[in-house]
């Protein structure tokens, strides 16, 4: 948990900035295995505490996060969130 917790940290730091906000807590496993195995719910409340739209940033982040070493492919399922597949 704790590299996926680095890597989303280091993809929300390329979107927002490095001194945006960030909690752990946003990293869940998934509910229904066809969405993945790990959820990222970060992006509603991202965007509420920097004043921008949520639907922006979730799109990149999954780009951010494949050109890290991964055996894993992320992919975003909406604009409120991504998922490891």
């Amino acid at each position: 948990m704790k590299l996926l917790g680095d890597r989303f940290r280091s993809a929300v730091g390329s979107s927002f900035g490095d001194d945006c906000p960030f909690d752990e807590q946003w990293i869940k496993p998934c509910n229904d295995p066809r969405f993945g195995d790990y959820q990222f719910n970060a992006a509603l409340p991202l965007a509420k505490s920097l004043q921008k739209k949520p639907a922006t940033s979730p799109r990149r982040w999954p780009a951010v996060l494949n050109s890290q070493t991964s055996p894993r492919r992320l992919k975003s399922q909406a604009p409120d969130f991504s998922t490891s597949a």
